[in-house]
């Protein structure tokens, strides 16, 4: 499968500190919401070290074939399950509605085939 998005023909080093220009140029927009920490973040080198060594890590192993191929399993088979609950959960409401009105719930408009 092919790398997706900004930063698939950078390092992950290379975005990451991107990514690190990024967040420091928002810093202005965000300090309305959290203004201490971000004033801290901004000037301490150590957390700065932190956020690209954190983000390098993520980048490397989410290019990594196994992984990215794990990932989408999990989330294929989240969706499978979700799916699966919500028409559990459809087919409970609808026995529900039927229980107390005493009636099948209304059905969906159909549309005419033109």
């Amino acid at each position: 499968m092919a790398q997706k998005g900004r930063y698939k023909e950078t390092s992950p080093e290379e975005a990451a500190s991107e990514m690190l220009l990024n967040l420091i140029n928002k810093i202005p927009e965000m300090k309305e919401h959290y203004p201490e920490g971000l004033d801290r973040f901004a000037s301490d080198a150590k957390a700065q070290m932190n956020y690209l060594v954190g983000v390098s890590a993520h980048i490397a192993a989410m290019r990594q074939p196994e992984v990215r191929s794990a990932i989408r399993n999990a989330v294929n088979t989240a969706k499978n399950r979700a799916d699966m609950i919500r028409e559990q959960i459809k087919q409970r409401v609808e026995q529900l509605q039927r229980r107390i009105l005493g009636v099948a719930p209304r059905a969906a408009p159909t549309i005419p085939a033109t």
